[in-house]
């Protein structure tokens, strides 16, 4: 005759009553590995804790990422440094050899203030890929240095100071074009993902490409122009400068 099967005792989960108080081993007799919800709370507090370490470690180290930015590009134009000059102190000319312009035909621009030189300033709004800020001449040297404060409204708010240096250079000008600032918080956390060198860099050098074609074409222009009055220069004028000498 076959056995009796074992009863099984129920476990009594009133609170005080032993069952209770010694679950595991009440799991183990009936043949289950441990207590399932004996480890799941300590387990969530390591998980926790392990995020907020690491939360923390990712804060220290972007705080530790260079404050500021700079980005640089150069090039050789062979044009007088007043011509150059000219093509960067006026921002009507600016919008001419911008490379950003071309990225929105449709970009409304504003200019306020004197054509040219300090207080001289431009707005702009478009698409994406221009966003909407204000550029205003802060320093003007002729013919050798011009400075700006940018201010980026879209597609977020940042504030930095681009400028030309122009030094003689042969018949021409050695041109460089730099943008500087300040990392902000937000920025510093940008630039784990972003290189601005690279990011902006690429433009810096199709906007050097396009002054040195319309400064070098101007300067031709200016000397062609030169050229054409001395030969159409009036004897009478010419007798009366040789007389005087």
């Amino acid at each position: 005759m076959k056995a009796a099967a074992q009863a099984v005792k129920p476990i009594d989960l009133t609170p005080g009553h032993s069952d209770r108080n010694n679950l595991p081993g009440v799991f183990a007799n009936c043949g289950v590995a441990g207590y399932p919800g004996e480890e799941a709370p300590s387990m969530l507090k390591r998980v926790v804790l392990a995020v907020f370490v690491a939360a923390l470690a990712i804060l220290a180290f972007i705080s530790t990422r260079e404050s500021t930015y700079s980005v640089s590009r150069s090039t050789t134009i062979a044009a007088p440094a007043e011509v150059v000059f000219g093509m960067v102190n006026n921002l009507g000319e600016w919008v001419e050899w911008s490379p950003w312009d071309s990225l929105d035909p449709a970009m409304k621009k504003t200019f306020v203030g004197p054509s040219s030189g300090v207080g001289a300033s431009y707005a702009w709004s478009g698409n994406s890929d221009v966003g909407r800020g204000k550029m205003t001449i802060i320093e003007s040297r002729p013919p050798a240095e011009v400075s700006y404060r940018l201010e980026f409204e879209e597609p977020w708010a940042s504030v930095s100071n681009p400028g030309f240096t122009i030094e003689k250079e042969g018949d021409g000008v050695y041109v460089t074009w730099t943008l500087t600032g300040e990392h902000r918080f937000l920025g510093k956390a940008m630039s784990l993902f972003v290189d601005l060198d690279q990011a902006i860099g690429p433009d810096f050098e199709r906007g050097l490409v396009a002054l040195k074609a319309r400064s070098e074409t101007e300067a031709k222009r200016r000397a062609e122009e030169a050229a054409r009055q001395a030969e159409t220069k009036d004897p009478a004028e010419e007798s009366a400068t040789d007389d005087g000498e």
